[in-house]
């Protein structure tokens, strides 16, 4: 009873305070690994929308073998928690402990999510210059540590720049929102060759015309 009781606090403790608090609570025996009856709402899952402690509890409840990529009733992990509440550090802490190759940038685009993408943009401007390759994402974070290089959007790696997978969405908004305010070059190419118009869906011919009328200007 008393980790359970533990475990609820833990888990408000979670969303409003931070690390020294909740390592407290663990020492004290809170059942980290107990979910709400009601959601099945996890302590990342807390931790995840707290804005100011979230990359700490994150990180701390992940060394403690608690899942990041834990769901709740509703299918959401803890990533999703985090980007409605528009605690992008926290988005990236999440991502980059489920894999090194996250690129939030992306998966906003995926999501079909351009406020929050934005804002990770303007956060993170970085992400942009990243390449997927074979499905994966080259971490430009990663290669300038460790190769003291750069990945430029004029010159994808082997890849996909986040231009390209948008319009292989067929995602009008980010395409428009990539061409027109940040200026990136619609005839950018993938190392097979293909521009962002080349990988368009069939039924989405608007955006086909659209970064087609781009590329003659």
């Amino acid at each position: 009873m008393m980790q359970l009781l533990g475990a609820q606090v833990a888990r408000k403790e979670a969303l409003n305070c931070g690390v020294r608090k909740c390592k407290n609570l663990v020492d004290n025996g809170a059942d980290l690994k107990e979910k709400t009856k009601e959601h099945g709402v996890s302590v990342v899952h807390f931790a995840a929308a707290n804005k100011k402690h979230g990359v700490e509890l994150v990180k701390y409840f992940a060394s403690l073998g608690c899942k990041v990529d834990a769901k709740d009733s509703e299918g959401e992990q803890p990533l999703d928690y985090a980007i409605r509440e528009e605690a992008l550090e926290v988005t990236q802490e999440i991502g980059r402990l489920s894999d090194p190759s996250y690129n939030l940038l992306l998966l906003c685009v995926k999501k079909n999510n351009l406020d929050v993408a934005k804002k990770v943009f303007n956060l993170f401007p970085e992400l942009f210059n990243e390449s997927t390759c074979e499905g994966f994402v080259i971490s430009i974070i990663h290669l300038a540590a460790y190769f003291a290089d750069r990945l430029s959007v004029n010159s994808p790696i082997s890849g996909k720049t986040a231009l390209h997978v948008a319009a292989e969405l067929g995602n009008d908004r980010f395409c428009e929102w990539f061409v027109e305010e940040e200026g990136v070059d619609v005839k950018d190419k993938t190392a097979k060759g293909e521009t962002a118009a080349d990988l368009v869906p069939w039924f989405n011919l608007p955006l086909l015309k659209y970064l087609k009328n781009e590329a003659l200007k």
